[in-house]
């Protein structure tokens, strides 16, 4: 039953590797940008992700040089969400 799976996965690769070789030159840019734009939406879900992690922490409460260091670190998470994912 593995081997099937395993052979009906290597004949898909085989598959989309000679698709790919068929695209235009502009299908692999739209490819590639598409990918990009992935990537981008992934780097500022985990800034975003980051930054609710930090509210909670500050909103818990905390010790003061510990909130100093929070509320920098949730200072340059903010920077970085509006220079990189606006």
């Amino acid at each position: 039953m593995a081997c099937t799976a395993l052979l009906a996965l290597s004949i898909f690769a085989l598959g989309n590797e000679a698709s790919s070789a068929s695209l235009t030159q502009a299908q692999r840019a739209a490819r590639e940008q598409e990918r990009a734009h992935q990537r981008q939406q992934k780097k500022c879900a985990r800034y975003q992700a980051r930054l609710d992690r930090i509210n909670r922490k500050l909103d818990a409460g905390y010790r003061e040089p510990r909130g100093n260091e929070l509320r920098q670190q949730r200072r340059e998470l903010e920077s970085q969400l509006f220079r990189e994912c606006r």
